[in-house]
C-alpha cells in the first residue's frame, strides 16, 4: 500500500507540474501574441507632445531663410493623441496618420537626457523639407514645442510649434 501511495503521489506531482508548465506556456504565448497585436502606447514620456500643435517656423542647418506658414502658404498642425496616434492636418485637411512612441535616454552618464519621438511611418512636413521618422523633442520655457530631425544637418531640421488654441 505504501508503494502504491508513493506512485500515486508521484503521478499527482507530475500532473501538477505538467499543469503549471502548461499554464506558464499559455501565459508566455499570450504575452507574445499581445506584443504582436499592433502598436502599443506611446510611452510615459509622451505627455510632452500629447495635444494639438500649430507650426510656426522651420529653420537651421545651412538653410538660409526660415520657413513659416506665411512663406509656404499653408497651415500645418500635428495632433498627438494619448493612445500613440499622430495626425497631420494641412490647411484644415487631414493628410496623414501614423503611430508614434516617445523614449528618453542618456547617451552617456554625463550627458543630458534626450527625448526622442519615433514615427511608424516618416512624418511629412512639406515641400523642400525632408520627412522624419525620428525627432528630438523638447519644450522651451514659453511653451514652444521644438522637433529636430536627427538625420538632417543641412536642411530645415528644426520645427517649432505652439499649442493650437482653436
Amino acid at each position: 500500500m505504501g508503494e502504491c501511495a508513493g506512485r500515486l503521489r508521484g503521478v499527482s506531482e507530475r500532473d501538477g507540474l505538467t499543469r503549471i508548465y502548461g499554464m506558464r506556456r499559455a501565459a508566455f504565448a499570450a504575452l507574445i501574441l499581445a506584443g504582436c497585436g499592433g502598436p502599443t502606447g506611446p510611452g510615459p514620456a509622451a505627455n510632452i507632445v500629447v495635444g494639438a500643435w500649430e507650426w510656426t517656423s522651420a529653420c537651421c542647418g545651412f538653410a538660409a531663410d526660415p520657413r513659416t506658414p506665411a512663406t509656404e502658404g499653408y497651415t500645418y498642425v500635428l495632433q498627438y493623441s494619448a493612445d500613440g496616434v499622430v495626425q497631420v492636418v494641412k490647411n484644415n485637411e487631414l493628410i496623414f496618420t501614423t503611430h508614434f512612441t516617445v523614449t528618453q535616454s542618456k547617451p552617456n552618464p554625463l550627458a543630458d537626457q534626450i527625448t526622442l519621438i519615433h514615427y511608424q511611418s516618416p512624418l511629412p512636413h512639406g515641400p523642400y523639407i525632408l520627412p522624419a521618422d525620428e525627432q528630438v523633442v523638447f519644450k522651451l520655457e514659453n511653451g514652444t514645442l521644438v522637433l529636430q530631425n536627427t538625420h538632417c544637418a543641412d536642411c530645415y531640421s528644426e520645427w517649432r510649434f505652439l499649442p493650437r488654441l482653436s
